[in-house]
């Protein structure tokens, strides 16, 4: 069949005039328009006389509410836990380290307690004993 060849087709006179309105809502001659549904119906497979056919659009909203529910359930059953979870770990290891400051600290004060006494014990003067406690109290 040629490309410009052309076939008549009868419908009622009803049909005829609808066909026509929305030919003209979409901006298309009548040609054009029948011969874009009949593209249409071939590549989706859909069938005209199924009024429930789901639209594309009906689909997507439908898996967007799935996808969406699925996020809020992972996010309520696995995310929130963990993150609680978390929480927990990091305020254990903040106190940890508040006392691991206070250890350091407590080691310091003994270790300068027994240096000043080791000093006294070997004889130094109080102006060397001021002097090497100074050098520890910079390094710390």
């Amino acid at each position: 069949m040629k490309k410009n060849e052309r076939r008549s087709l009868q419908v009622n006179l009803t049909d005829h005039k609808l066909f026509g309105k929305l030919a003209t809502k979409h901006n298309k001659s009548m040609i054009k328009f029948f011969s874009e549904m009949v593209s249409y119906f071939r590549h989706t497979g859909a069938d005209p006389s199924d009024l429930n056919h789901d639209s594309a659009s009906a689909a997507i909203k439908a898996l967007d509410k799935r996808i969406i529910g699925f996020i809020k359930t992972q996010e309520k059953e696995k995310l929130s836990p963990l993150l609680e979870e978390l929480a927990i770990l990091i305020q254990d290891q903040n106190q940890m380290m508040k006392k691991v400051d206070r250890l350091n600290h407590n080691q310091l004060v003994v270790y300068k307690k027994l240096h000043y006494i080791y000093l006294k014990y070997k004889g130094f003067d109080d102006k060397t004993i001021e002097t090497e406690l100074a050098k520890i109290n910079s390094k710390s």
